[in-house]
């Protein structure tokens, strides 16, 4: 099942929501602003992404401080292998 990382009040999400429902795909919503974002998720995601980019973004992001003002959009599968997937970090840097 694909998960639909955002925020709930998101022009994005709204019409995510709506053509993901158009096309009848299940999906799941992961709401940033009340479960926030994990370490390993967000290091998981950051690693798709070759060094040293990766090791410069990831320590941008380590300090809980840092985690507290990072937004991530996302979606597709969860380790990015299937095409259109899509993930935007947005944070203190």
């Amino acid at each position: 099942m694909t998960t639909l990382y955002g925020i709930k009040n998101c022009d994005t999400m709204k019409k995510a929501w709506t053509w993901l429902d158009s096309k009848k795909v299940a999906y799941q919503f992961h709401d940033y602003k009340k479960a926030g974002i994990d370490k390993p998720t967000l290091e998981g995601w950051v690693k798709n992404v070759a060094d040293p980019v990766s090791s410069t973004l990831l320590a941008s992001y380590q300090s809980d401080a840092a985690l507290a003002q990072t937004y991530v959009a996302f979606a597709g599968s969860a380790d990015l292998s299937t095409q259109g997937s899509y993930v935007r970090i947005d944070g203190p840097r």
